[in-house]
């Protein structure tokens, strides 16, 4: 590994740092990386790269699936270089993304127990979520942001069919300023009846 690496800065790629997450839980192998990335094995050289730069390190060798040989895992390098680094890289995330444009999932709370019963299960998808307080709602879930809405699409079809999701964009989150200059643009005297300007 090159010692000038910066390692938060190599775990800050998306995809990187959602294995990162994944292999500190438990030690996968590279077919298991890419199932819960929802992606097909050949599609996903992110573990190897990692390996080659000592994020991740060899883990326990179980019995492939198929019954045949050995399976290699890999788990994240439990260094402190690297874990406080994938602390800082998660830590941005959030700092990087205070406005980002995204989509919300909002759930009621009759539903959020078979919400959360597919979540424990496993969302890969899924960036954030938390507990709402009020009579109506109990949990609101943040997919991944991506430019198409893919991730949204796939954490709506994990949490099923039975599970009546609201879905809601955010769109850029505004200054006090910016607010007050929209609201403008948006009082029914200056703005035509069902149509919002942009907030960007």
């Amino acid at each position: 590994m090159p010692k000038s690496l910066d390692r938060t800065a190599f775990l800050s790629e998306p995809t990187r740092l959602q294995i990162a997450e994944l292999c500190s839980e438990d030690d996968l192998t590279d077919e298991e990386i890419a199932a819960a990335l929802g992606r097909s094995l050949g599609s996903v050289s992110a573990p190897r790269t990692m390996r080659a730069h000592g994020a991740l390190i060899r883990g326990k060798t179980r019995k492939a699936t198929d019954g045949r040989g050995a399976a290699k895992t890999s788990r994240f390098n439990p260094a402190s270089v690297w874990t406080q680094a994938l602390e800082e890289a998660q830590r941005q995330r959030w700092v990087d993304r205070p406005g980002s444009s995204r989509d919300l999932l909002l759930i009621s709370l009759r539903e959020t127990p078979a919400a959360c019963a597919a979540i424990a299960a496993g969302i890969p998808d899924i960036e954030w979520g938390a507990q709402l307080g009020g009579e109506r709602t109990g949990l609101v879930v943040a997919p991944q942001v991506d430019r198409d809405g893919a991730s949204t699409i796939r954490v709506m079809e994990a949490l099923g069919s039975e599970v009546d999701v609201v879905r809601l964009h955010l769109d850029e989150v505004m200054s006090p300023p910016e607010l007050r200059s929209w609201s403008a643009r948006v009082a029914p005297s200056r703005s035509s009846a069902g149509e919002l300007p942009s907030s960007s």
